[in-house]
């Protein structure tokens, strides 16, 4: 597996458009544009079996010094289940650590909680309910170095 942030145009435009399919294009949403993206300083990933073509992604951003949140995790359904949503997380998380994060939080689809809780988030409270019907929940995980 290639694991590395997307660098060219083309490469962003899959990044984009595998988040799309995974996450708004069945409530039928827009497309996810580069003005979308502009407005945090984020630190996309994506896993790719051919370097280029992502089968996961994700992306973290900081909303203060030394809090992170990962965002938009993401993977092709003939990967799912193999540790490619694993992967784009450890990834995220060795990021945000190495630029000082202390604390991670995650706004989690309600039915993605139990792979948060193995990876040592906790449930903190509910959070919002995304196209008004999906249900999501605040979790963190403290970094304990």
């Amino acid at each position: 597996m290639i694991i590395r942030p997307p660098k060219t145009p083309e490469e962003f435009q899959r990044y984009r458009e595998l988040r799309w399919k995974i996450l708004r294009a069945p409530f039928n949403k827009p497309k996810i544009t580069e003005q979308d993206d502009a407005k945090t300083e984020d630190y996309p990933i994506m896993v790719c079996e051919v370097d280029g073509v992502p089968v996961g992604v994700g992306r973290a951003h900081f909303i203060s010094e030394d809090e992170a949140q990962i965002r938009s995790i993401s993977v092709e359904p003939e990967w799912e289940g193999k540790g490619i949503g694993s992967i784009v997380l450890k990834e995220l998380e060795k990021i945000v650590i190495l630029k000082g994060a202390k604390q991670i939080v995650i706004h989690a689809r309600n039915s993605a909680i139990e792979f948060y809780k193995k990876k040592e988030y906790q449930e903190i409270e509910p959070s919002y309910k995304l196209f008004g019907e999906i249900e999501h929940t605040l979790m963190k995980k403290i970094i304990r170095i």
